[in-house]
């Protein structure tokens, strides 16, 4: 799970654990311009207070209000189209739509919920399922969502497949990077030689590491839900960091520097046996196209980059 989810799940878990009831809705998919996107979810107290969203508008007001009153699952189609059926429309004109479910959680749930929150945090591939009977945990899931012209339905989905976002450098870029990407959808993980580097010191990532940069190699993911910022102090420890990934395979790999400084370590890793390919991939240097000077300037064109490759690649997986 990344941060974001993981505060979901213990609100839930906590109301829960008080033997308060709740109403958790979740987009179970979506279409067009849609505001709300599959595996969007928001949990409805009874006092009405939210977490998280399904897409926000009149809509979402719509979903609140009718949660108090909500005592089995449901499955509700929503167009956002002024000229949608009465029963579909949403309020919404932004064109697209979603399909929805609303499901009931109570004290009897909380094993579910604290089941998805310890064995996601071990590293085990968690997820939810609902259907007519209800709300429930599972394991190693598969994405499902089938329904009929009833609106009998069976969902399930994973909660726990998040990407990765390995910062390689806990300096003042680094930082800057873990704590734009602390309010998005990945979680982070911060690696650096030193304990008293500026990221390291600070709550802005989900796992802080610390090892030889010539060790990361054994430590990052490969593979699609790995993505990888290369932001250390200096070129030597860029081309270390770089040569105990060489040739290996991430869903983004990006190297902060001047292209003078890039093509020399380029020319380094070239020599060491660099695939011509793998360098080629490699976002160097990382980030979009735009005049950036600062930390947290570089962060933001770093971060619309790899959310770009994610939402790219994420619909194949």
């Amino acid at each position: 799970m990344n941060r974001s989810q993981r505060t979901f799940w213990r609100s839930v878990r906590q109301r829960l654990q008080a033997n308060e009831s709740l109403v958790l809705w979740v987009v179970a998919a979506s279409w067009g311009s849609s505001p709300g996107k599959s595996g969007f979810m928001m949990s409805v107290a009874h006092d009405g207070s939210i977490v998280g969203t399904v897409g926000g508008g009149i809509m979402e007001r719509q979903l609140i209000d009718r949660s108090p009153n909500l005592a089995e699952p449901i499955l509700l189609k929503r167009v956002h189209q002024a000229n949608a059926l009465d029963g579909e429309r949403s309020g919404m004109v932004c064109s697209g739509g979603q399909w929805l479910i609303g499901v009931p959680l109570a004290h009897k749930h909380l094993s579910d919920v604290e089941n998805l929150l310890e064995l996601s945090e071990s590293g085990e591939r968690v997820g939810i399922a609902i259907d007519s009977q209800g709300f429930r945990f599972c394991r190693d899931p598969k994405s499902i969502f089938v329904h009929n012209q009833s609106l009998d339905f069976q969902y399930t989905s994973a909660v726990s497949c998040v990407p990765t976002l390995y910062v390689l450098g806990g300096g003042h870029v680094g930082q800057a990077i873990a704590r734009q990407f602390a309010l998005l959808d990945f979680r982070v993980f911060v690696i650096d030689d030193r304990n008293d580097a500026p990221a390291m010191l600070e709550d802005c990532a989900d796992v802080k590491q610390q090892c030889p940069f010539s060790h990361v190699g054994t430590i990052v993911d490969q593979g699609a839900l790995s993505y990888v910022a290369v932001v250390t102090r200096a070129m030597d420890t860029d081309t270390c960091v770089l040569k105990s990934l060489l040739n290996q395979s991430f869903a983004y790999l990006g190297l902060m520097g001047s292209r003078s400084k890039i093509k020399r370590i380029f020319r380094t890793l070239t020599e060491q046996g660099a695939d011509p390919e793998w360098l080629k991939s490699i976002h160097a240097p990382l980030g979009l196209s735009i005049v950036n000077h600062t930390p947290a300037e570089i962060a933001v064109s770093a971060a619309a980059q790899i959310i770009d490759v994610w939402h790219k690649s994420s619909s194949s997986l």
